[in-house]
């Protein structure tokens, strides 16, 4: 049975759809959600992407370590300034 979850992202409510509630999975689904190291692309080879498969329908997969801190805080610094609400229209 699908619901919603109130989720608080940087003082702001936000109301998302939970996936994963009640899900059975056999043993076999079971083996599928891993984690490993990706080597997938040459520029990886020195510093493989963490992924951890978290669910298999919807797949939801995390990627940790993508980027650093200090990218994190760029990416912040330059976006704040064009970041505003999105609103919902109904066009019907």
């Amino acid at each position: 049975m699908r619901g919603s979850v109130l989720v608080t992202v940087h003082g702001r409510a936000l109301v998302c759809e939970r996936v994963c509630d009640d899900v059975q999975l056999s043993e076999a689904d079971r083996a599928e959600l891993v984690c490993r190291y990706r080597r997938h692309r040459p520029i990886f080879y020195i510093r493989p992407v963490k992924e951890e498969t978290v669910n298999l329908d919807p797949k939801v997969v995390i990627l940790h370590d993508v980027i650093t801190d200090a990218e994190i805080a760029k990416i912040k610094e330059l976006a704040t300034p064009r970041v505003r609400q999105g609103h919902k229209y109904n066009l019907q």
